[in-house]
């Protein structure tokens, strides 16, 4: 569904974790079925070497022979013996046989291991000069085998660090970084492009983003109508998605290219038991548009597709299989990451799941997508859970754990502060159709305070329906248990191909609906309802 404006005024969401690193991992390295991730498991704090073998994105080079298995699993012989390992190709950063690179992963990791390896060393060295050139001598190592094995972002990346340690060799970090700069970078024909070179390579390397050459019709003839064709876009494009963005802040479009991707990561976790999906191409990624201001998002007339409502903040359209969004700085004129985040986390895991998990778990039962059937509050019960749990990463790390965020504060106040609704009854509302979500009102139901976000929250019968699919898909997925899991993914897949279960809390497990209330309620008092 689309964000509307329908909670202009209260409290807004943030960032989005990292998923993908944080998979729980068997002992043949492959995620834990139903298990996802809470945690970032530690990096192996040595830095990688030359050698035939795979390097691990937690750190770990396993020298041995390695070979493709098969559905992206990769099986690795350890040359020091034991059992082989079997590990998802996301896993790997790096396989190598004979000093040429067999499989290559995520630059981000690259990067984040060479940096665990860096604050490691600096722990233990001297607080001088000499300990600050044996960390740029160790940085300088990272660069030489990021360069080497094309991951150039992460080579300039790191390259900015010795500039930030030592400025006295900024002029030198400058004229290297000039190699290192994309054939298809946009800006290659400014003013000073090595030193935007720099800045954009901080902000890209967290998703793995690369520029998308100007060359490549493919990608750029999707564009057909203006303002995307005036020649003031930038076009970005990561391992599961295609950005077009009017926006020009590398800190804003690093922003967007990290929520997209990590929430395509976040859902591979909790739905595919964190394996990644196949793409074998751009045909495969999803296409995400952004605009620069709220004017030009509604004053666009799309050639395929319809145009954006008054009333939406961003929303996914299944006709051009493409998500919209725009850059709000209509509040002193700084752009408002807040209210992207909050949109773009939750209308982007509707184009996944619509677009790409759905599809290909329809396809495989010979069945046909449809939302028709009872049980729509995971729809936006998903949706939600991945927006609220998109908050406050610098704070909280790479986790999807958090009890106490934004969607379930407001379901537990709302319940103790006594306000009612049929639909928010808990017999109707599990067990209702699309259509009777929208015929829900829009009508205040009253406010209320929140005990962990700050300010009132006030609700109507449908944002808090919002809030409380939000807080059941939690309280499924992270409070019940491996195979409570398990029952509720099915659950959603099920919805999707037009499978109810009516009543949902028999399908559950539970012995009656009252049973199911009170089992959510004990949950929502433990965060203070």
């Amino acid at each position: 569904m689309n964000v509307a404006l329908r909670r202009a005024g209260s409290a807004l969401l943030a960032l989005v974790l990292v998923a993908h690193s944080g998979t729980v991992l068997a002992e043949d390295g492959k995620p834990a079925a139903g298990e996802p991730a809470k945690e970032t498991q530690p990096l192996s704090v040595a830095p990688p070497v030359d050698m035939d073998g795979v390097l691990l994105e937690d750190g770990r080079q396993i020298e041995g022979t390695f070979e493709e298995f098969a559905n992206q699993r990769w099986v690795i012989r350890p040359k020091a013996g034991g059992q082989p390992m079997n590990v998802s190709a996301a896993q790997i950063v790096i396989a190598e046989k004979g000093g040429e690179v067999e499989l290559k992963g995520e630059e981000s990791a690259a990067g984040e291991i060479w940096r665990a390896a860096i604050r490691a060393a600096s722990k233990s060295a001297a607080a001088d000069e000499a300990g600050k050139s044996a960390q740029i001598a160790l940085i300088e190592r990272g660069v030489a085998w990021c360069t080497k094995r094309g991951f150039t972002t992460a080579a300039t990346s790191l390259l900015n660090d010795i500039a930030r340690l030592d400025p006295a060799k900024s002029a030198d970090v400058l004229v290297r970084a000039k190699a290192l700069m994309p054939e298809g970078f946009f800006f290659k024909d400014k003013p000073d492009p090595v030193v935007l070179w720099t800045k954009w390579a901080d902000k890209l390397l967290p998703s793995s983003a690369q520029f998308v050459d100007r060359a490549d019709e493919d990608v750029w003839s999707r564009l057909e109508n203006k303002p995307w064709t005036d020649g003031a876009t930038l076009c970005f494009r990561t391992t599961n998605v295609l950005l077009f963005i009017r926006e020009m802040d590398p800190a804003v479009c690093g922003k967007a290219l990290r929520l997209a991707e990590q929430t395509v990561r976040a859902l591979q976790v909790f739905l595919n038991d964190g394996e990644p999906d196949v793409v074998t191409g751009d045909a495969s990624r999803l296409e995400i548009r952004i605009h620069k201001s709220r004017a030009d998002y509604l004053a666009e007339e799309p050639a395929r597709g319809k145009k954006a409502e008054e009333w939406t903040a961003g929303f996914y359209s299944p006709m051009e299989n493409v998500s919209h969004f725009y850059v709000d700085r209509r509040r002193g004129g700084q752009p408002d990451m807040v209210e992207l985040t909050r949109v773009l986390t939750h209308e982007f895991t509707h184009h996944y799941i619509t677009s790409r998990w759905v599809t290909r778990i329809i396809t495989a039962r010979g069945a046909h997508a449809t939302q028709g059937a009872a049980g729509f509050w995971v729809v936006e019960g998903m949706a939600e859970f991945v927006q609220n749990q998109s908050q406050h990463m610098e704070e909280r790390g790479p986790r999807f754990d958090d009890d106490k965020v934004l969607g379930n504060d407001a379901t537990a106040q709302f319940r103790k502060a006594g306000i009612k609704s049929r639909c928010l009854d808990m017999e109707t509302f599990i067990d209702m159709t699309q259509g009777d979500f929208g015929a829900m009102s829009n009508e205040p139901l009253g406010a209320f305070k929140l005990l962990h976000s700050p300010g009132m929250h006030g609700g109507s019968e449908k944002s808090l329906y919002y809030d409380q699919a939000g807080a059941l898909t939690y309280f499924f997925l992270q409070k019940k248990g491996p195979e409570m899991r398990k029952k509720f993914v099915r659950y959603v897949s099920d919805h999707y191909a037009g499978n109810s279960h009516k009543p949902a809390w028999k399908y559950f497990g539970y012995s009656s609906v009252e049973e199911l209330d009170k089992d959510f309620t004990a949950f929502l008092k433990t965060i203070g309802g």
